[in-house]
Parts: structure tokens; sequence; C-alpha cells
């Protein structure tokens, strides 16, 4: 089976796996990448990994951009529809979500 990255990806191709590989430990102790927040302070806490500096392309300050633009496009979207955030959905997808945000904010 091929693994790609993700970001490896362009349009309109095939779907396949696509994995954020995660670094290496030294010990069972360690948690690769870094420890993430608790819940629900996580939901707009820049990951670890990112912080770092350790996701190509991606800083702290593109996923706070990413996280606001969804903040921005969720009330807009809940204007339409005031049963978003309610729990009438359970599965919601955007394919253009990028880093999460969409999850997040909604």
């Amino acid at each position: 089976m091929e693994i790609l990255v993700c970001g490896s990806f362009i349009l309109y191709t095939e779907l396949k796996t696509c994995l954020s590989l995660v670094p290496e430990v030294s010990n069972k102790d360690e948690t690769a990448g870094g420890i993430l927040e608790n819940w629900p302070q996580r939901l707009d806490y820049v990951p670890p990994r990112i912080h770092k500096g350790t996701i190509e392309g991606v800083t702290s300050e593109t996923f706070s951009k990413d996280y606001e633009l969804w903040k921005k496009r969720i009330s807009h979207y809940k204007k339409v529809n005031n049963q978003l955030g309610t729990t009438r959905y359970r599965n919601i997808l955007d394919m253009n979500a990028n880093l999460g945000g969409f999850a997040s904010v909604l």
C-alpha cells in the first residue's frame, strides 16, 4: 500500500490514504509531537507540532488565521441554517477545511 504524506495531493486524483507522520520518541513515556491541551481548550489551541515549526508550510499564525476564518464562516452558515451546532447534524464535512478550524468552530 502506498502512503502519501498530507500536502502531496493534486486535485481530481483518486483518493488515497493520507497520514501526517509523527516524530519518533526516545522512550515510551514521551508523547510524539507534544502534549495536547485538555478538552475543550484544545479547540483553538495551536498544536505543539505546529507551534514548534515541525509541520512544513504551517505556522502558529497561519493556524490561528485559519481558525478565525472558520469562525467567521460558521457564523454566516448558522444564519442560513440555525440547526448547525445542535444535535440535529452529527457528521458534517467540508472538503476545504484545511487545518481543522471548521470542525473546532462548529
